[in-house]
């Protein structure tokens, strides 16, 4: 959003609720139909929204994400330990990665699931991701915060282990 200097705080909040109510009318028969109820749905589409910069990405990674529920395995999205740390600390986003014991309910290394609700305002990619995922069969994926920010997928432990030590480290 953008908004000029004076802009008040009713005038703010008033846009981001509008334009969520557009976003939501925009999917609201698809969001009957879904398996998740509506809390469950913004919420996995706020995690998407945070770990996805680029559009494209958001239906594979949410393709993941779906992978994970469906086995029962954990979500162990960093950005939600991002959240938790950001309510008791300065935002830094190495942080999020070298703290996955951080206890929150919010942190999905610790806790299976998804998060107590949404750790940011989903936007119309990310709640469309969220009722349209990719079909495939990646378990994992990281992204090259040091290069250009590609999304690598992998289907296994050792896949990713491989990413991570090619792009990360």
């Amino acid at each position: 959003y953008r908004f000029f200097r004076d802009t008040t705080a009713e005038e703010v909040t008033e846009k981001i609720l509008d334009e969520s109510l557009n976003v939501y009318n925009k999917y609201a028969d698809q969001m009957k139909k879904s398996d998740l109820n509506i809390h469950e749905l913004y919420t996995l589409a706020s995690i998407i929204q945070y770990e996805s910069g680029l559009p494209e990405d958001m239906k594979k990674i949410a393709g993941v994400f779906y992978n994970r529920m469906e086995t029962d395995m954990p979500l162990q999205s960093s950005v939600t330990v991002c959240y938790a740390l950001d309510i008791t600390q300065d935002d830094n986003w190495q942080a999020c990665e070298m703290n996955p014991t951080f206890d929150s309910p919010y942190n999905t290394y610790m806790y299976g699931g998804l998060p107590p609700g949404p750790i940011e305002n989903p936007g119309s990619e990310a709640i469309n991701a969220v009722l349209n995922p990719a079909k495939h069969d990646y378990y994992y994926f990281m992204a090259d915060v040091y290069g250009d920010g590609t999304v690598y997928y992998a289907k296994t432990l050792e896949e990713h282990e491989a990413n991570v030590d090619k792009y990360l480290r």
